[in-house]
């Protein structure tokens, strides 16, 4: 635990493993309390221009805000830490136009490279020293799904616009699974 703010570790993670828990539930879920006629677009970040804007900045915020602290909390990885939550920052305060503009590529290149980043901190910062198998899995397959991600929104977006969202939400979802594995594997080894 840190000197500076009393705050364990395995909280911060479990507070990470529900936003991302929650993200692509919340968002739609938002949309059908709205009365929205469409509740599943075709990015995380699409909801950036819906009536549920302010819930969706504010989720960004909040996540943004776990991943700092964790980082001036705890040495391994700070530097990842810290870029996850600017990054998080910069894609709720700078979201793309869906234009061609340098503003609206450099900000789906934020969001990718935070989802590849979420697999790096499960691969490398949330494992633990001798790195179990599961978590260097779950943490690979992230990075691959984002490879395969921006491959998709490089060449393929205009056959099926919604593979996005489903692969932005099965990395959000597989970084809780790590979160999770992580949890019992400490519960296991303090037990």
């Amino acid at each position: 635990m840190s000197i500076l703010i009393p705050i364990r570790k395995q909280v911060l993670r479990l507070l990470l493993g529900i936003m991302t828990l929650l993200i692509p539930i919340a968002l739609p879920l938002g949309l059908l309390v709205r009365g929205s006629d469409q509740i599943f677009l075709t990015s995380v970040n699409s909801y950036l221009y819906t009536e549920i804007r302010i819930l969706f900045i504010l989720i960004l915020v909040l996540f943004s805000l776990v991943f700092i602290v964790y980082g001036l909390v705890y040495r391994k990885g700070r530097m990842e830490l810290f870029t996850s939550g600017f990054l998080v920052l910069f894609i709720a305060f700078f979201p793309d136009s869906y234009t061609d503009s340098w503003a609206g590529h450099l900000h789906t290149v934020a969001f990718i490279g935070l989802l590849g980043l979420l697999g790096w901190l499960i691969r490398h910062t949330f494992n633990l020293p001798l790195g179990f198998p599961v978590l260097t899995k779950v943490g690979t397959l992230i990075l691959i799904l984002d490879l395969i991600l921006l491959i998709w929104v490089l060449a393929f977006n205009s056959l099926w616009p919604l593979m996005v969202f489903l692969l932005e939400t099965v990395m959000l979802w597989l970084f809780t699974v790590g979160i999770l594995v992580r949890h019992k594997i400490n519960k296991k080894l303090g037990g």
